[in-house]
């Protein structure tokens, strides 16, 4: 007597027990065989669930039953395959496949299966699509399971009223959770905080923090993406002001990173800027002093810097930017580290600097062309008219500092950096900010959209070689089948003590 299913294979009942199963696993795979009895059943393979785990069904220990069910599941798996699919597109879906297109007809490097996968990973949240009123509720239920203090669960309290009830009632059931933007996240920070007249900078600081904590929470719970965290793209304010230091306000990566990929597309529309943004590169991301920058070139640019001295500090990278004596502000030779980012960039410029646009404004051969704070000061003056976003004067050296400090840890090594002489009593005073770890991170992380497709491609193949050279080892330690992947996502071999009963 065998284990059967109660429904037989090959009526319209089989199938659509077969469409059912193959609807509940998430990633299905086709069957290439009937692998050996397990104990007292065949176990097929049907693909894995969300989580990433194998799912099992059970089909009893009559081999020719099972073989019928391999057929009917793969058959069930064609059927609903993306490429037969296209075959049977109406003309509406075709002319939304166009349309689809035309809109990455700038983006080469992306395909338009990879913006749905990235539609569903991050607009389709697994434990359902929620209004922000039903998110904030959704919250204060988790906080109280953590067995939280009354500050952060207590709906009466002045945590609650003050940050996240406003929050709440503004969106209410208008608005989707998934779709809160950056955008309406500042529009409504602004509005709460009277654009910016009625709060300090820490107290929007505040508000955006709980706000981001609120999200990254919701975002565990699968309720929305923490990789598009609204908040963490509203810029964050300095609070040097506010303690007695003077005042100087530093860009939040986020801001930084749209302003280089602005900057990039003005290069590529006008060659003749790539010097403005070498100089950008050096003093963003190097801490070169605005004057200097002007009077570093190609040839203070050290792509092989030996290892030994300056190479034991932290930041060290194996290339260096020399500013000498005579061009530094304090006399001495300054010798700093080119951060791998800085490196993507400069690459870039470079390899566009023969252009003859180029050749004619910058006569010197240096980063910057001779007139560089002019054109600098227009250049703020178009990405403002045209993002909204103000780049006050000398903010890169400000952001490169704060975020090197939060970077490194080292007070002493970003003073150095930045050509102090002394301690860090310069850096405290008019340059330190407080940062996160983390957003630190993010910055030095901006590298040009031409060089982040190419390393996101690199990391694929690598990934999908690293793959290949597992299941590959698997397969040559396996008795006769096919590896099996863990939850994990790597491969190991079936041998015979995985098979229960086999030689009884």
């Amino acid at each position: 007597m065998t284990d059967k299913p109660e429904i037989p294979v090959g009526n319209p009942m089989a199938e659509a027990k077969v469409e059912k199963l193959r609807r509940a696993v998430f990633k299905p795979r086709k069957i290439p065989k009937v692998p050996a009895l397990r104990g007292n059943s065949y176990r097929l393979n049907l693909g894995t669930d969300k989580d990433g785990k194998a799912v099992e069904q059970r089909v009893g220990s009559d081999k020719e039953f099972a073989e019928v069910f391999r057929k009917a599941w793969n058959a069930a798996i064609e059927r609903t395959d993306g490429t037969a699919i296209l075959t049977e597109l109406s003309e509406l879906a075709r002319l939304d496949v166009r349309k689809a297109l035309l809109l990455l007809k700038d983006y080469s490097s992306i395909e338009l299966a990879d913006c749905v996968q990235f539609y569903i990973n991050h607009a389709l949240p697994e434990s359902g699509i929620i209004t922000v009123k039903n998110g904030v509720e959704r919250y204060m239920e988790i906080q109280k399971e953590k067995n939280l203090g009354e500050v952060s669960t207590d709906e009466k309290g002045a945590t609650y009223k003050t940050y996240i009830k406003p929050f709440k009632d503004h969106f209410g059931d208008k608005l989707h959770l998934i779709q809160l933007t950056p955008e309406k996240a500042t529009a409504y920070l602004n509005k709460r905080s009277g654009n910016k007249k009625n709060w300090s900078a820490g107290h929007w600081n505040h508000h955006r923090n709980r706000l981001i904590a609120l999200w990254n929470t919701l975002a565990k719970r699968k309720y929305c993406s923490a990789a598009l965290n609204p908040f963490e793209d509203v810029v964050a304010l300095s609070t040097r002001g506010e303690t007695g230091g003077q005042s100087k306000m530093v860009t939040q990566h986020a801001n930084v990173k749209k302003f280089f990929r602005w900057l990039e597309k003005e290069c590529e529309k006008f060659p003749s800027k790539y010097p403005e943004l070498a100089l950008s590169v050096v003093g963003w991301f190097c801490g070169i002093r605005v004057e200097e920058i002007g009077r570093v070139g190609w040839e203070d640019l050290d792509r092989k810097a030996e290892q030994g001295g300056d190479s034991e500090r932290k930041d060290f990278t194996g290339w260096e930017i020399t500013v000498w004596a005579n061009k530094e502000k304090t006399g001495t030779t300054k010798i700093n580290p080119v951060p791998e980012n800085a490196k993507e960039w400069l690459k870039l410029c470079r390899k566009h600097w023969k252009n003859e646009a180029i050749t004619k404004a910058c006569t010197n051969c240096s980063f910057a062309a001779d007139d560089h704070p002019q054109r600098m000061k227009k250049l703020r003056g178009k990405f403002n008219k045209e993002t909204g976003i103000k780049l006050p004067q000398n903010t890169a050296r400000h952001s490169f500092a704060s975020h090197h400090l939060a970077l490194w840890g080292d007070a002493k090594l970003t003073a150095e950096r930045l050509g102090h002489k002394g301690d860090a009593s310069t850096l405290n005073q008019w340059y330190r900010a407080g940062m996160k770890p983390s957003y630190a991170e993010k910055y030095f992380k901006i590298i040009p959209e031409v060089a982040e497709k190419r390393l996101t491609k690199e990391a694929k193949a690598n990934a999908d070689a690293e793959d290949k050279a597992s299941y590959e080892d698997a397969l040559m330690r396996s008795h006769g089948a096919a590896p099996i992947r863990d939850e994990d996502g790597k491969w190991h071999p079936v041998t015979l003590d995985d098979f229960d009963g086999l030689d009884k």
